[in-house]
């Protein structure tokens, strides 16, 4: 498999292409607004076709360009901010400079799918063929956001992403001792797109309509217990790391984990 990212949205929200290489499919994780140029280049050059959308949360950020790009395609988003769908702007009034960053009016995918309850329990499932994801559920920034979960070998090519264990990352690590750009074999590693749960060193909103700090606080505490340190955390915004980077760096997540320890 390859990641590729693009940054250059409304708001600068992370949105990625998630490559299947062995099938050549893609799933598109949160198109915001300025991304369906950029996802249409990057399926054309690599050769890939479109198997669907998901949508970590139903924020404007992250949603807004998912009619552009899924077409007919699925567009997967979980049952609590499925509403959010609707009209995006109209549940967030507290988001400054969101309707002019967005430079264009919503349009709603017209073919909307809430996460399959098979992809939310166990190991989970194929959320589409290729595709295996076990969707958890994080609620805080929203009431209905989601974290994909997934495991692969992350495979190199032009503009694929790549992160070290130590946390640095988002386009490759020459030039540093992480040992990243080594020659040997390659290992499969466990994958998260997380949305806007951890940012940086620091973690999403909750005075937003739909946050709760006390359920975000809950969220960080079961991935500090439950998610290997060892898997790639694809932020909604900022660079990639590792939630073993997070628990030493982000003092949210390592107070969580502290918690009741």
């Amino acid at each position: 498999m390859r990641l590729f990212i693009y940054t250059e949205t409304a708001l600068n929200a992370n949105c990625y292409v998630w490559e299947n290489t062995e099938t050549k499919q893609a799933m598109v994780v949160d198109p915001g607004a300025g991304s369906a140029g950029w996802v249409a280049n990057k399926l054309t050059k690599e050769g890939l076709k479109l198997a669907g959308v998901l949508l970590t949360h139903g924020h404007p950020d992250h949603v807004w360009d998912a009619a552009a790009v899924a077409g007919d395609k699925p567009v997967f988003i979980s049952r609590p901010d499925l509403y959010r769908l609707d009209n995006p702007l109209d549940q967030v009034p507290g988001l400054v400079g969101a309707a002019e960053a967005m430079g264009s009016e919503w349009v709603k995918p017209t073919n909307i799918e809430v996460i399959p309850e098979l992809c939310l329990q166990g190991s989970g499932a194929q959320i589409m063929p290729g595709f295996p994801v076990r969707a958890v559920m994080v609620p805080g920034h929203t009431e209905g956001s989601v974290g994909y979960l997934s495991a692969g070998i992350l495979e190199e090519g032009e503009g694929a992403i790549t992160v070290s264990q130590d946390g640095c990352g988002g386009g490759g690590c020459d030039g540093c001792d992480c040992g990243a750009g080594g020659n040997g074999e390659p290992e499969p590693v466990a994958f998260m797109f997380l949305g806007d749960v951890i940012l940086g060193d620091s973690i999403g909103r909750t005075d937003l309509p739909g946050g709760d700090e006390r359920e975000m606080k809950a969220t960080l505490r079961m991935l500090s217990v439950a998610i290997n340190p060892d898997t790639v955390i694809a932020t909604g915004h900022g660079q990639l790391s590792t939630l073993g980077y997070q628990l030493q760096a982000n003092q949210f997540l390592r107070g969580a984990a502290m918690a009741d320890a």
